[in-house]
């Protein structure tokens, strides 16, 4: 076989012409200005300013009608419902408390407990542990899962009361409204 006629082909070696292959200038080397004729200078517009005076008065008052928005919203949500004096003669004592903690009634009308828990649970009239608030209502009932307690309030006025078995936690104090 003739090394010419070889179909194996040959390895070819890229070769680089010769060149400097440092990319900083010379040694002394001072860069020139570009020249530029007046007639060949880019026209820009007059600068202004990003914001017009009426944009930021914009800007301004938006903000402040959202920040508005976001308190009103944050108020409503933010009330407790539980301390809402509700129109209801019907109390449930839960393990989360006295539910409604506030109720309105009118005077003459009755009031009712009844134990939705699991433990036992006893009404006082405040403070407690003297429990004489309300007077003729009797404290000492021991109020079993699923047993009622009902009182009529005859007269006007603001009355507190709490759960004898949890007389320091705050979420078994409730307030009856009597008009």
């Amino acid at each position: 076989m003739n090394p010419s006629s070889d179909n194996r082909g040959k390895i070819i070696v890229p070769t680089r012409p010769a060149q400097n292959d440092n990319p900083l200038p010379p040694i002394g080397y001072v860069p020139q200005p570009l020249q530029v004729s007046p007639s060949e200078q880019p026209i820009l517009p007059p600068s202004q300013p990003r914001f017009s005076r009426k944009k930021i008065v914009k800007l301004v008052v938006g903000l402040a009608v959202f920040t508005l928005l976001i308190l009103t919203i944050a108020s409503i949500h933010g009330s407790n419902p539980k301390s809402t004096p509700v129109a209801t003669n019907e109390i449930s004592i839960t393990k989360n408390g006295f539910v409604p903690k506030v109720i309105t009634i009118n005077s003459g009308s009755e009031v009712t407990w009844t134990n939705n828990d699991s433990k036992v649970h006893a009404i006082g009239a405040d403070p407690y542990p003297a429990d004489n608030s309300i007077s003729d209502f009797d404290s000492d009932i021991a109020l079993q899962p699923k047993d009622s307690l009902s009182f009529i309030f005859v007269k006007p006025g603001t009355y507190t009361y709490h759960d004898q078995q949890n007389p320091h936690s705050s979420k078994y104090h409730g307030t009856i409204i009597v008009h």
